[in-house]
C-alpha cells in the first residue's frame, strides 16, 4: 500500500518555483520583503513565507502583486498554480 500523502505535497516545486519568481521581481526592483509586504498591508514574515514556497498567496494578493510591480497575471504563472 502507498504511503498516504500530504495534498499539498505535490506542489512542492511549483511552490518553489513561484517564490523565486517573487524574489527575482522583488530582488530586481532593489526592494526589501518589508517593504513589499508593508505596501500589500501583510506581514513580513508572510512574505517570507511565499518567497521561501512554505505558503502561496491568495489569488487576491497575486493580483495585488501584479500591480506592485506592474506586470501581468502570466508572469506569475507558477506563483498563482502553486495552489
Amino acid at each position: 500500500m502507498a504511503p498516504k500523502r500530504h495534498p499539498q505535497e505535490g506542489n512542492n516545486i511549483l511552490r518553489s518555483k513561484g517564490g523565486e519568481q517573487l524574489n527575482t521581481l522583488r530582488r530586481g526592483r532593489g526592494l526589501t520583503g518589508k517593504w513589499c509586504a508593508s505596501r500589500l498591508g501583510v506581514h513580513n514574515t508572510l512574505w517570507s513565507m511565499w518567497e521561501t514556497g512554505v505558503r502561496v498567496p491568495s489569488p487576491e494578493h497575486v493580483a495585488a502583486i501584479c500591480t506592485l510591480f506592474s506586470v501581468k497575471k502570466s508572469a506569475l504563472a507558477l506563483l498563482a498554480a502553486g495552489k
